[in-house]
């Protein structure tokens, strides 16, 4: 059990959210905490990757590494390829 003060303002906005959705608060406050930890966990990682002085991952690297299909656009949004890259592309 867990007991949780909140101010003013986000208790009525709690309340609110709460009655309109027909949800407990608890479900609400569960789900946002959930997330935070998430969120903290995942910039954790990053942090240490970049402490290690490991490279950041593309997001094909990231889809790859999840298993996930990478988008058809991914590879085009926003990337510039090296010279000698897998594609045989040259950077202009």
């Amino acid at each position: 059990m867990l007991a949780v003060r909140l101010d003013k303002q986000t208790e009525e906005k709690l309340n609110r959210l709460a009655r309109e959705t027909r949800r407990s608060k608890s479900y609400y406050v569960r789900e946002a905490i959930a997330e935070y930890l998430a969120e903290k966990e995942d910039l954790l990682i990053a942090l240490s990757r970049l402490e290690k002085g490991e490279k950041p991952l593309s997001t094909e690297e990231l889809f790859n590494d999840l298993g996930w299909e990478v988008p058809a656009d991914a590879a085009s949004r926003g990337k510039h390829p090296k010279k000698g890259a897998p594609d045989g592309t040259e950077r202009p």
